[in-house]
């Protein structure tokens, strides 16, 4: 049996869109990718929060090296509390360990 494929970008974009939709009254009738982008939205406009939680924090630094994106997920989850809801928190986490730490950190991510 197979590992499971990890989640792409896209889909951890619409995740968080459709969890950013949640808070709101807008939640219905929204196609996936409205969610992207609404979800890709949300982490440029709070990216300098989400560089401020994890960029420089030794944890995070360790576990983004040692590849381990489970500890990493589990590290940082918390660190965003400032997400409109704890899935988000744990999808921003997901983005973060996908686009990679020393990009968001460098500043060299961009909206795709």
């Amino acid at each position: 049996m197979s590992e499971p494929s990890a989640p792409t970008e896209e889909a951890l974009f619409t995740a968080l869109g459709a969890e950013v939709l949640s808070t709101s009254r807008l939640g219905t009738g929204v196609s996936d990718g409205q969610k992207a982008q609404l979800g890709r939205g949300w982490f440029k406009g709070h990216l300098q929060q989400i560089q401020s939680a994890v960029c420089g924090n030794k944890t995070i630094e360790d576990l983004a090296t040692k590849g381990d994106t489970t500890a990493l997920v589990a590290a940082a989850t918390p660190l965003l509390g400032f997400s409109p809801t704890v899935a988000a928190s744990a999808t921003i986490a997901l983005l973060i360990a996908r686009i990679g730490v020393r990009r968001i950190c460098a500043g060299e991510w961009t909206e795709t």
